[in-house]
């Protein structure tokens, strides 16, 4: 099995190169405002910012648009949004849970029709996707044990999904890696980024009012704890590929900025933007691909594709 699924991945690997990715072409031009492509250059002009805080509170991703991340009121995925190559396609990404895992999307659509990739989108408000039951949010529980199975129908090979909340600290809630295990168990493999950043303030606001450079703007990148124990955990299992942006988020020492590279980063205190989430599409797509093939390769040796 393992020469089959080295030989798959030799076949679909190509080389990687910065300059193949044309971020979010058709509102951002990626040498003014190339986001978190900021870590790859020496001089970016300094320019408007895009969104503007006038329209980034509603900078949201496709998935919000056409109805399928559901609110506090519904336990169950009213719908599963199907984007990138939707026929012919060579592997399947789910981007499940919350809202911080759905602000991914963007990224993602960016690579995935060009590389023949299946995405499917279904999330639900201030839900993580965890077995830990919510007597506070009655469904978000009844959400968390009907989406998988409905997910599982459509057979992918790899879910994105936060791996933890950033406002719990060094806590790391359990029912995270059991639902991991249940995705597994399903023949899904897991892509679990580290939950990104918490303002203090709401940034559209800050930065019309006081400017993008304000200290007032800012938080401190030390309330994202740098070596937590549940990291060792969650990288323990062998299913799981975790990664970590917080340095490329925050890359100017001990705070992190509201904008980058001339584009805000979220439209309130922590959803990323549409527009921020799709300059992550080289970073997002150099880490999932390998991996997804190989969890591809795994569901084919295996006769579940």
């Amino acid at each position: 099995m393992k020469k089959f699924i080295l030989l798959f991945v030799v076949i679909f690997s190509f080389v990687l190169t910065i300059s193949e990715f044309n971020v979010n072409a058709e509102t951002l031009n990626k040498k003014t405002h190339p986001g978190v492509m900021v870590n790859t250059k020496s001089y970016v002009p300094y320019k408007s910012l895009r969104p503007t805080t006038k329209n980034a509170p509603t900078d949201h991703n496709q998935g919000f648009i056409d109805g399928c991340h559901v609110g506090k009121n519904v336990g169950y995925a009213k719908k599963v949004c199907v984007y990138g190559t939707k026929t012919g396609y060579r592997s399947t990404i789910a981007i499940i849970g919350d809202s911080h895992s759905a602000h991914w999307l963007g990224a993602v659509q960016q690579f995935a029709e060009k590389y023949k990739i299946r995405v499917l989108y279904a999330t639900k408000s201030g839900c993580t996707l965890s077995s830990t039951p919510r007597p506070d949010y009655p469904s978000c529980t009844t959400w968390n044990q009907r989406i998988i199975p409905r997910i599982a129908k459509y057979k992918p090979d790899v879910a994105l999904i936060k791996a933890n909340n950033t406002q719990s600290g060094y806590k790391h809630d359990p029912g995270i890696i059991e639902k991991f295990r249940e995705l597994n168990a399903n023949n899904i493999k897991v892509f679990a980024i580290r939950d990104t950043p918490y303002f203090n303030v709401y940034i559209p606001e800050c930065v019309r009012k006081y400017g993008r450079n304000s200290a007032k703007c800012k938080v401190a990148k030390s309330h994202i704890p740098p070596k937590p124990a549940w990291v060792t955990r969650l990288r323990a299992e062998p299913y799981v590929k975790y990664v970590d942006y917080t340095n490329l988020i925050c890359n100017t020492g001990k705070y992190c900025n509201p904008t980058q590279g001339n584009v805000i980063l979220v439209r309130d205190k922590h959803h990323l933007t549409n527009s921020y989430s799709s300059t992550f599409s080289y970073y997002i797509y150099k880490d999932i691909y390998r991996f997804l093939l190989e969890a591809h390769a795994e569901r084919v040796a295996k006769g579940v594709a």
